[in-house]
């Protein structure tokens, strides 16, 4: 390889790098950042859980799964 095929890939490469951390900043917050708390956590198998989560001034209890997320109880809500 000569010296400018070296310095062309590494070229390219700092500039792909550059390009991916400046579109990761335009993207927005991260979901961490949503104002969504995980409030607790129970495993009832290898592949199923409840959690208890708050967003919006509600409390969800969750079911999580293999097959997704489903919404069970809307706790706010609950007598």
């Amino acid at each position: 390889m000569s010296w400018w095929s070296v310095a062309s890939v590494t070229a390219l490469l700092a500039l792909f790098a550059g390009l991916s951390l400046w579109v990761r900043r335009l993207a927005g917050p991260a979901a961490a950042d949503a104002g969504i708390a995980v409030l607790g956590e129970r495993r009832l198998d290898g592949q199923n859980r409840l959690v208890i989560v708050e967003t919006d001034g509600r409390r969800l209890l969750l079911g999580v799964g293999r097959d997704g997320v489903r919404v069970l109880v809307d706790l706010t809500r609950a007598p």
